[in-house]
């Protein structure tokens, strides 16, 4: 089995919509051809050059008795980050002295 990685952070390349007849297509099958899916955006919204974030979305589900399975779905950035908070540094205690 092959592990793939998705970053976080992307930008949009190019987007197409699924023809009628590969509508019904595995999500699992479009993410095996290097495709992903868009959740939370109208096609309009979704143009080259647009910074995506990835989300967990629920990709397929087999009825009540079968598996829900999960994967990595983008949409637009939901909110810019404005500023880049560093970790505060520990601070060093000194020993307990005892009498």
């Amino acid at each position: 089995m092959e592990v793939k990685r998705y970053p976080l952070i992307a930008r949009l390349k190019s987007v197409s919509k699924l023809p009628l007849k590969r509508r019904f297509t595995s999500n699992f099958e479009l993410l095996d051809q290097n495709k992903v899916l868009f959740v939370d955006a109208k096609l309009q919204d979704l143009k080259p050059g647009v910074k995506l974030e990835g989300v967990l979305r629920r990709l397929d589900y087999e009825g009540k008795d079968g598996l829900i399975m999960y994967g990595i779905a983008y949409r637009p950035v939901f909110q810019e980050t404005l500023a880049f908070i560093t970790r505060p540094k520990p601070l060093v205690i000194a020993p307990t002295q005892y009498a």
